[in-house]
């Protein structure tokens, strides 16, 4: 599964994300046949037709405005795509299709290799029957054919139709129309801003794909490949949000569905014909009939699995305030699968059946979500009646503020089962042989927002678990299931928790107190706290730190200018207020409140969380805004006295900064407000999963330099050259237990002396040799590290001149060494590649050899095989594949003995990516033979190894045993060993002795000693 990660900023000026760049660099640079410029309306006119050759590109000024239809012919290449873009300065270039025209671009035809971005569209009538769009792609080249490369990103469609309602016209739409036997690969519809549009927002739909669920399997021909739809932000539309059909593995993520069906009713996002899509990380939001003029409350939900779907993957999504979160559609569809979700205020309830009467859905599968309802929204598990089918549903939240308001609905629910559910306010299921009943202290539920940071879900904090939450712990395992929970954090085997969060540890808060007698009082009458002062909390004690970074006065000016405006606790009033009293505006006493125009910026030092704001106001009209470029604006109104502002756990980075501001009141009179108080949480740094920590990013230091590194995976080092030189880091562990370190140091002289501790304790120490000449070299060791907020140690030994450049940590159990650690070598990069069936040009075999997880080999049949030839005779004992889409059920490797196929290796279930070795094994052709699969496999990467020896690793503990693998070293026999003080490395206890090297992978599982060590390992004896 390709996932791009993909950022947030604002609308205007630049992309709602931007991932497109990342695609672009794997696109060779050329050089563009003709640019056409296009300044004036004539110029527009005379390029509306063009047929372009590969690398032109149709480029329109900023800030010009254009009326008509784009609608140029043509097809590019991989190497030279045709572009339609903008240049210039200023705000985009707009088209004003005016209703008179189908689209304000229009490509028809023989379509590849093109790219649309950085327009603004309109296409605005009133008439209701015409069938308008944004941007419209109609591929209807010649058949049998392979279409490849549409990309539209970065574009502003808003004004398109009248008051419509139709799924066939909206804001972007690539369609596929005559054909009988073609695809599309690679369509990506990314960062795009869609409002304000008659029918659907973004949709797909082809001539010729159908999916047809068999009794056993299913047939799927002419499936899109490559379809990618994220980042786009889709507000007010007709009818659906983004509707995706006819694709195999789709990927449908980061996306916010707003306010949808305005005009008739519709889900916001759905699938149809489809097979392994997935919708994970977006936010859908406002699907009601309140504000439509369409009265059904049917086909409004977030997310919809429809039919005609296998392997559909509902997950990492929070949906809000929409008649219900999820339909199901009870024709034909195979293994729907929802889970990780946030769900909070749905109208009705959670989960709709559509096509009641049916019965033909199969294995759906409804776990760790998070369902919350506050008072006085009555909601029901199934909605209006509905009977589910074939569904489980475990591992659940399902709170209710207020017991009257709960319900499971008023269909048969027989169709449903239930297991290991946590219910609060809600009497558990009758099917629900292990139900936990309680609250499952949620940190601060109900305050989410919308148009959340979806790349970090920092919003949902407010269901994360407190301490002592039922839902600890408590979830039955699921196999097969996802390795994180929807906000990032690592799911622990053997004891996850309920629910769409894993428990990380105590919430660490701050409040920075501005009320008198705190650490921001200068004393009574209010003191002075000027632009660019750092100020520490300490009265709490926590290591956050709030600095103020300018003064904004009434007139615009600065602080920072030298305009001598400053903040001001003032005692009498106790607020944080901000002393202008210099500069002219006709209000009075400035220094006891901000006053309209004035402002503060300011940031912290941490990651943080924003959680709450209090202000006291001098009067009822006061307002406050607060902005970002993460977010948009906070209005903090009211104003009344000690009003607490919720502010939805947005995440904020170290450094950013933040502008609070008082908004000008309506009335025009003094009504000044103060503010009392800002309540943040920080942003863990050691969460449980892997963890990068650079050596410069030192909150304290004695005695060491930092300089420029060459090295990999690090901006800076340090230096140490005498005992006692050190570093320190203030971080919050949130979860206590055994960590793996590696630590990436140098040495001019070989020698390495360091010690690692946590709150003066020490951890383990570095007493090695390893090559001089400064060679940068990675050391592992194993810690254990308590929970809470804590000081993190690096300190010289010993007087050599030593280096570090960063060190990271890894959530671990156990580990295993060798006496000479080797990392393996893929002897398989960039040789010949052939397989006996290849999707498209997009997935030939060399994708599965070229060392890159973006690209990957894809077949067209169950049982293919792909082929590597070395040209030479070569010995392999190991083999990796990664397959990410978890489709290979069995495979065999086989080698070639100039007259057969004879196999070697056989192999079940390649998913978790892990090394297999065997006996070594020589020949010059190899080949990986599939033997079955659930669908068309696709591989990114298929790896042969040489060496039989690989670097330090994990081992997994059980409840009373632990299980180690690793590669097989003939003649080499093994010893595990234990410790309770990694400080020395003393593992002198030994648990077994003796193993032998297997034939192939060697794996051992052995009892914990009663008296159970902390750490354990498996060395060469």
């Amino acid at each position: 599964m390709v996932k791009n990660k993909i950022f947030a900023n604002g609308m205007t000026g630049g992309s709602r994300f931007r991932p497109l760049a990342l695609l672009l660099a794997l696109v060779p640079a050329v050089c563009f046949s003709t640019e056409y410029t296009v300044s004036t309306q004539s110029e527009f006119d005379a390029v509306k037709n063009a047929v372009l050759q590969p690398g032109d590109a149709i480029l329109l000024e900023r800030g010009q405005q254009f009326v008509g239809m784009l609608a140029p012919t043509g097809k590019g290449t991989e190497a030279a795509p045709i572009r339609i873009g903008a240049f210039g300065t200023g705000d985009r270039p707009l088209i004003d299709a005016q209703g008179l025209n189908e689209a304000g671009v229009r490509l028809e035809g023989d379509i590849a290799f093109w790219e649309v971005s950085g327009l603004e569209i309109i296409n605005k009538t009133e008439d209701t029957d015409s069938y308008l769009f944004g941007i419209l792609v109609v591929v209807s080249g010649p058949d049998n054919m392979v279409y490849e490369h549409i990309y539209i990103d970065d574009n502003y469609i808003h004004d398109v139709n009248a008051a419509v309602e139709g799924k066939d016209r909206g804001g972007i739409h690539v369609y596929m129309e005559g054909l009988n036997s073609s695809i599309i690969d690679d369509l990506r519809i990314t960062n795009n801003r869609i409002e304000d549009v008659g029918g659907v927002g973004i949709a797909n739909k082809s001539s010729c794909a159908d999916v047809v669920v068999e009794d056993i399997g299913y047939t799927a021909v002419n499936l899109w490949t490559g379809v990618y739809i994220g980042g786009n932000y889709v507000n007010r539309t007709g009818r659906n949000s983004i509707i995706v059909r006819h694709s195999q593995d789709p990927m449908v993520e980061y996306n916010v569905a707003a306010n949808c069906g305005r005009y008739s009713h519709g889900t916001a996002i759905f699938c149809f014909d489809t097979v392994g899509c997935i919708m994970q990380y977006n936010e859908a939001y406002g699907n009601t009939v309140a504000g439509s003029t369409d009265s059904s409350n049917s086909d409004r939900a977030g997310f919809d699995a429809d039919y005609n779907c296998v392997d559909t993957t509902i997950q990492y999504n929070y949906s809000h305030d929409n008649e219900y979160f999820c339909a199901i559609m009870k024709k034909v569809q195979r293994n729907v699968v929802i889970r990780y979700n946030v769900t909070q205020d749905e109208k009705q309830g959670f989960y709709f059946y559509g096509f009641d009467s049916n019965t033909d859905v199969e294995d759906v599968h409804i776990y760790n979500n998070t369902h919350y309802v506050s008072a006085g929204n009555s909601a029901a598990v199934f909605v209006q009646g509905r009977k589910p089918h074939d569904t489980l549903l475990e591992n659940n939240i399902f709170y209710f503020e207020d017991a009257d308001d709960s319900s499971y609905g008023t269909g048969n629910l027989s169709g449903a089962t239930f297991n290991n559910n946590l219910y609060y306010n809600i009497t558990p299921h009758s099917s629900d042989s292990n139900p936990i009943i309680g609250d499952p202290l949620f940190t601060s539920p109900g305050v989410a927002g919308t148009d959340i940071n979806l790349t970090t879900m920092g919003a949902l904090r407010g269901y994360q678990l407190l301490a002592g939450s039922p839902a600890f712990d408590a979830a039955i395992l699921i196999s097969g299931t996802v390795q994180s929970d929807i906000a990032g954090n690592p799911i622990y085997d053997g004891a996850a928790d309920i629910g769409a969060f894993e428990y990380m540890g105590p919430v660490t808060q701050v409040t920075f107190d501005f009320l008198e007698g705190s650490v921001w009082d200068k004393g009574a009458g209010g003191g002075a706290i000027g632009a660019n002062a750092t100020l520490t909390n300490t009265v709490t004690g926590n290591s956050i730190t709030l600095t103020a970074i300018d003064v904004i006065g009434q007139d615009g000016t600065r602080a920072s200018e030298g305009e001598g405006h400053k903040l001001n606790v003032f005692g009498s009033t106790a607020y944080l207020a901000v002393d202008d009293s210099g500069n002219p505006g006709g209000y009075n006493q400035e220094f006891r409140n901000f006053n309209p125009n004035e402002g503060w910026v300011f940031a912290f030092d941490k990651d943080v969380y924003l959680e709450t704001i209090q202000l006291g106001s001098q009067n009822n009209d006061a307002e406050m805004t607060l902005s970002s470029e993460l977010f948009d604006d906070i209005i903090l109104a009211d104003g009344q006295p000690s009003d607490v502002h919720e502010l939805g756990y947005r995440f904020v980075p170290a450094g950013t900064e933040l502008t609070l501001m008082m908004t000008t009141p309506t009335n025009g009179v003094d009504t000044g407000v103060g503010v009392q108080n800002i309540t943040v949480s920080e942003v863990p740094l050691f969460s449980g999963a892997t963890t990068m920590v650079q050596a410069e990013s030192y909150d304290d230091a004695i005695g060491v330099v930092a300089l420029s590194s060459s090295d990999d995976g690090g901006g800076k080092m340090v230096v140490f050259d005498a005992t006692g030189d050190e570093i320190s880091y203030e971080v919050n562990v949130l979860v206590a237990g055994t960590y793996l370190v590696e630590f990436r140091v140098a040495s001019d002289s070989g020698l390495v002396n360091l010690e690692l501790a946590q709150n003066g304790t020490p951890l383990t120490t570095l007493n090695r040799v390893i090559d001089g000449g400064a060679t940068w070299t990675s050391v592992y060791k194993m810690i254990s590290l308590q929970a809470g907020a804590s000081t993190l140690t690096v300190s010289a030994t010993g007087e050599e001149l030593q280096l570090l450049n960063w060190f990271e940590l890894t959530a671990s159990y156990g580990y295993f060494e060798f006496s000479t650690p080797m990392d393996p070598i893929n002897i398989a990069l960039n040789q010949t590649a052939s397989a006996s069936s290849v999707h498209s040009s997009s997935y030939a075999a060399s994708k599965a050899f070229d060392g890159d997880l973006v690209t990957r080999w894809a077949a067209t049949e169950l049982t293919p095989w792909i082929e590597v030839d070395f040209g030479a005779t070569v010995s392999i004992n190991g083999i990796r594949i990664v397959e990410t889409r978890d489709r290979i059920r069995s495979y065999e490797i086989q080698v070639y003995d100039n007259e057969s196929w004879e196999p070697v290796f056989e192999g079940e279930n390649p998913y978790d990516n892990q090394i297999e070795w065997f006996s070594e094994v020589s020949g010059s052709r190899f080949r990986l033979q599939i033997m079955s699969a659930t669908s068309n496999p696709t591989v990114e990467e298929f790896e042969l190894y040489g060496i039989s020896d690989q670097s330090a690793s994990m081992a997994k503990f059980e409840a009373d045993s632990i299980s180690f693998e690793w590669p097989n070293a003939p003649g080499t026999t093994y010893a595990v060993q234990c410790s309770t003080n990694l400080v020395t490395d003393a593992f002198s206890a030994t648990v077994e002795s003796g193993i032998p090297a297997l034939t192939q992978t060697n794996s051992i599982t052995v009892k914990i000693p009663d008296e159970s060590a902390g750490f354990y390992r498996i060395i060469a004896e």
